[in-house]
């Protein structure tokens, strides 16, 4: 039997369950007779007979505690709610009844957590969910059930308000969903298939993890419950875009729009939206100008078309619309970064530095590079810092110019970027001869923490 990560007996001849109940009675009995509280005081409070809470405290084959029976002692003590709830653990195992195999009460079990959860008791719903996997494979069921009941509640909880996942409800999440993985024994389930759909939600902006847990999930969506198809595919087109991965783009867009178009219209949407963006990506605009046509008309992607129109007017070489497009981007926060990476490159391009070099000057102080809430903000950040260093460099400001792009180097890295990385390297090279000492011992830097697994 495996012992608990948060106790261990100092009896190793005292089973981990005898552990909990010997332990909780003890605390309990310890603090009763500190305070000189009379056991018909106890039953008077917790409307029990005496003998009942005899019961209840002895070491010697007690009878089981019920949550309220334990809340409403734990409250007579002077203590929160919750402060025994470390060692509640054997309480909620009992004798199988008739027809059941497990020795967990889970009716019991599941009022327990889901205290826990309103309480923020998060390492012990940790360690009894890995208890009652442990038990027997069958309970897996429950666990996964209960993951799933909490993950709602995050979500509900934090929706857009937690976008790096570091709430520990998430993180409870993303370790249960691991649990279930580990433990799955048919290769094929559902709930097998949702956990790795749900661990890549949760990690995706783990830049060490992510791409792992992409192929991982990707080989399980089609095991998928209808529900999360179209969620999937919305993902896996949202991960290929990210990567520049432009032509799987289209692939799953294609198939994304086929199964929203008659119940999803957000998704539908979406499905064309990033076509489109995947076809830009390309350089195949007219393609893309067709997309902007289909969802223009989409209530919520009227922005994302208008802007995108403009874009590819702007890359097509019509200056008269960059006026419009500044004016748009002064107003607008979200994809700030991405949209001024698109004129300044363009305008890199065609040879009109000085411009590009006053635009990122006028919107400096609106870019925080400091503000990496998720991998999609890093990587439009990084973006963004890319084309100013080649800006500063054209500039002949050099100290700038290699700021910017050690900065993308490194955050690139970070986020398994590999493109932005070969690109930003590649400017690095060309400009080399510029190189100062500093940026030498940071290059430097930057190699060595590669060499040690550290990026």
């Amino acid at each position: 039997m495996k012992t608990s990560k948060l106790f261990h007996p100092d009896d190793n001849s005292i089973g981990l369950y005898d552990f909990y109940k010997n332990e909780l009675r003890k605390r309990l009995n310890f603090t009763i007779k500190a305070r000189q509280i009379k056991q018909y005081e106890m039953a008077v409070y917790l409307g029990l007979p005496s003998s009942t809470i005899s019961k209840l405290l002895t070491v010697n084959k007690p009878q089981l505690f019920s949550l309220a029976q334990l809340d409403k002692l734990t409250e007579m003590l002077g203590f929160e709610e919750g402060h025994y709830y470390d060692w509640f653990l054997s309480e909620l195992r009992r004798k199988p009844v008739k027809g059941e195999s497990s020795y967990f009460d889970f009716q019991k079990t599941e009022q327990f957590l889901q205290k826990c959860v309103k309480l923020s008791k998060f390492s012990v719903i940790k360690e009894a969910l890995r208890l009652i996997v442990e038990e027997r494979w069958g309970n897996l069921e429950f666990v996964y059930n209960f993951t799933e009941k909490l993950f709602d509640y995050a979500e509900a909880k934090y929706k857009r308000l937690d976008p790096t996942f570091d709430s520990e409800e998430y993180q409870l999440c993303a370790s249960l969903y691991q649990l279930i993985i580990d433990t799955e024994q048919f290769n094929r389930s559902e709930r097998l298939a949702v956990s790795h759909f749900k661990l890549y939600y949760l990690r995706r902006n783990d830049g060490k993890q992510v791409h792992r847990l992409f192929e991982l999930m990707l080989g399980f969506v089609k095991f998928l419950p209808e529900k999360y198809i179209l969620e999937a595919y919305e993902r896996i087109c949202s991960y290929y875009y990210i990567n520049d991965n432009f032509n799987e783009v289209i692939e799953y867009s294609l198939k994304l729009e086929e199964l929203a178009k008659a119940i999803d219209e957000d998704k539908y949407g979406y499905s064309l939206l990033i076509r489109g963006l995947a076809y830009k990506g390309l350089g195949k605009y007219q393609q893309s100008l067709q997309m902007i046509d289909k969802y223009k008309n989409i209530k919520g992607f009227e922005h994302h078309a208008y802007i995108n129109q403009l874009e590819i007017r702007f890359a097509l070489g019509d200056l008269n619309v960059l006026t419009e497009m500044l004016r748009y981007i002064r107003h607008e926060d979200e994809y700030k970064e991405a949209n001024l990476s698109v004129i300044i490159e363009h305008l890199i391009r065609f040879d009109m530095i000085d411009m590009a070099y006053n635009i990122i000057n006028e919107f400096k102080e609106n870019i925080d590079a400091n503000q990496l809430k998720n991998f999609h903000r890093i990587k439009r950040i990084i973006t963004y810092k890319k084309v100013e260093g080649l800006c500063y460099l054209l500039k002949e400001e050099y100290d700038q110019g290699f700021d910017s792009l050690l900065f993308v180097i490194e955050k690139a890295l970070e986020i398994g970027v590999k493109n932005i990385f070969g690109e930003a390297m590649v400017i690095l090279h060309k400009y080399r001869k510029y190189l100062r000492e500093k940026h030498e011992a940071k290059i430097n830097d930057i190699f060595t923490k590669i060499s040690l697994g550290d990026l």
